[in-house]
């Protein structure tokens, strides 16, 4: 799948283990409120992510979450 910027729906609690692994054309991601875990390498490996939108209700992420994802500062 091509996506350049992705918002995750309202209503989603839990971004899965390896969700958006590998989405390499995933440049913006934005998440919800309603998200509380984000597990392991989630979105790990998106290469040209440059911009992450996430609330202060997550209470846990996983391990690698973001790891690969050169772009992000």
């Amino acid at each position: 799948l091509q996506h350049q910027g992705l918002v995750i729906p309202y209503g989603v609690e839990v971004l899965g283990a390896r969700a958006l692994q590998y989405f390499t054309s995933l440049e913006s991601l934005v998440i919800p409120d309603s998200v509380k875990l984000i597990e392991n390498n989630a979105v790990s490996n998106c290469g040209n992510l440059k911009k992450v939108v996430m609330p202060k209700s997550i209470e846990s992420t996983g391990e690698g979450t973001f790891a690969g994802c050169t772009h992000l500062t």
